[in-house]
């Protein structure tokens, strides 16, 4: 690896914000074998100050995380010019179709089912960098990322690696800008 590689690469700096210790160590030890930076957060309290001081590039989220308001958390991060940045990837045991409605749904870049097993995660997230050099290709995502066209208001998903993108119909998804109102999809007991 050059010094330019090595530079880049130390640069990624994650935050995991999950309350599953276990799911923690694995995936900063996958992590950091990546050569990721690795921020852990365990408790949903102050977790926006501990996003304004760590400045990370990624945020890996546990939505079913106990006490963590999903909703007042995402809404903050959004609003926040600092943050526009910011790659937000739910990280949850919840299935892939249930946290692919909630990329949509709320704009998030993309989802990581821990049952994919969590030595993966690292390769995962690299795929949000190698996306930096495909800017110029209209149809190519990352993997499991949401992207909205310019052109258009559909959205595209792809599976697991760089594909071509799959366009889907909007209508099939109820997006409202009211955030009061908007659920997840889960139980109040999440929020």
């Amino acid at each position: 690896m050059n010094q330019s590689s090595l530079a880049q690469e130390a640069a990624r700096r994650v935050m995991i914000l999950d309350e599953n210790v276990l799911d923690v160590i694995n995936a900063h030890r996958a992590l950091k074998e990546r050569g990721y930076e690795v921020v852990r957060m365990s408790s949903p309290n102050g977790a926006l100050a501990k996003l304004d001081f760590e400045r990370p590039e990624i945020l890996l989220l546990d939505i079913t995380m106990n006490r963590l308001n999903a909703k007042a958390l995402l809404k903050a991060v959004r609003n926040e010019p600092d943050f526009e940045e910011l790659i937000i990837v739910l990280f949850s045991n919840l299935d892939a179709d249930s946290l692919q409605d909630l990329c949509v749904e709320h704009d998030i870049h993309g989802y990581y089912c821990k049952s994919m097993g969590i030595k993966e995660v690292g390769a995962f997230l690299d795929k949000f960098y190698e996306g930096e050099d495909l800017e110029d290709e209209e149809d190519v995502v990352p993997v499991g990322a949401l992207a909205l066209d310019d052109d258009d208001d559909d959205e595209e998903v792809v599976e697991l690696g760089f594909a071509e993108a799959v366009d889907l119909d909007v209508d099939a998804f109820e997006l409202s800008d009211d955030d009061d109102d908007e659920e997840f999809g889960l139980d109040d007991d999440f929020f």
